[in-house]
């Protein structure tokens, strides 16, 4: 597997196959150079102009931005709900975590999440090998949350963004 960090929270992972999966593709208010990069899957964690913007995207990906189960070119990704904030998603709204497995590793994106994991929600998502954590604060988890967050879900590698 390949990982580019295109910025804020999107990144490319291509599988030795070929497949690729884009996340939160984000608006040029964020000041990364546009993530306009082919795809054939693209996560949406919630629906701000810095982690949907699909639209200047070539091609016809796929565009996951929804929870539970999805089956896409024989790739399934799983959607957990969360929340934007602390409160239950009454000041940013909701946050999808995004879930798969790519070349026997198993991935997941956290969006903007904006609060630590529940016991139930951690046996949900299951083992981790790869854990794309934001630490900005604020609009998510700050870099104490975050060591918080990574210690429950206990990955094999940790990619900070945001």
């Amino acid at each position: 597997m390949n990982i580019q960090w295109l910025g804020h929270a999107c990144f490319l992972f291509t599988s030795q196959d070929g497949l690729r999966i884009l996340t939160d593709p984000f608006d040029e208010s964020v000041g990364y150079p546009l993530p306009s990069r082919e795809a054939d899957i693209v996560t949406v964690s919630h629906h701000h102009h810095d982690h949907d913007y699909v639209r200047i995207l070539p091609g016809k990906p796929q565009i996951v931005d929804s929870e539970g189960r999805h089956n896409i070119s024989g790739l399934e990704i799983q959607g957990f709900p969360t929340y934007h904030d602390e409160a239950q998603g009454s000041k940013r709204g909701i946050n999808i975590l995004f879930s798969f497995t790519l070349d026997g590793v198993r991935v997941i994106h956290l969006g903007d999440l904006g609060h630590l994991l529940s016991d139930e929600l951690l046996a949900q998502i299951g083992k981790v090998d790869i854990v794309c954590v934001p630490v900005g604060g604020y609009f998510t988890i700050d870099a104490q949350q975050a060591y918080q967050v990574v210690q429950q879900l206990n990955p094999k590698l940790v990619l900070p963004m945001h």
